[in-house]
């Protein structure tokens, strides 16, 4: 991968940071929701940013998961203190869960991705 788009997916990973951010602890009265249920956007929102990351930076895979996991966690507390808002443990589950599968996802095409070439 050329230094232009690890630039580019490094960026758009860290535009997710404060995206997730504000989309767990928003106030009920301004949320946006899909018509997904909630912990299918948890899961895609996290899925989709462990991806960025991963790609981004590949020899960090472990520690992308685990911070992803636990800024879930931490996003998930909080939420209790927004109005019209609860944190779920569910919810946090899922979330890692998503972290977790990106990660995988990516490690799993990459290794494909370098047996393929190596033949």
């Amino acid at each position: 991968m050329n230094a232009l788009n690890r630039r580019i997916l490094r960026a758009a990973a860290w535009l997710c940071v404060p995206i997730l951010a504000y989309l767990s602890l928003v106030p009920d009265e301004f949320q946006t929701r899909t018509s997904a249920p909630g912990y299918v956007e948890h899961f895609v929102a996290y899925c989709g940013t462990a991806v960025l990351f991963a790609l981004s930076y590949p020899e960090k895979r472990m520690q992308i998961a685990a911070s992803l996991v636990t800024y879930g966690i931490v996003l998930e507390m909080l939420q209790g203190l927004s109005p019209g808002r609860e944190s779920r443990v569910v919810d946090a589950c899922v979330s890692g869960a998503g972290a977790i599968v990106g990660i995988a996802a990516v490690a799993v095409v990459a290794g494909r991705y370098w047996q393929l070439a190596s033949r």
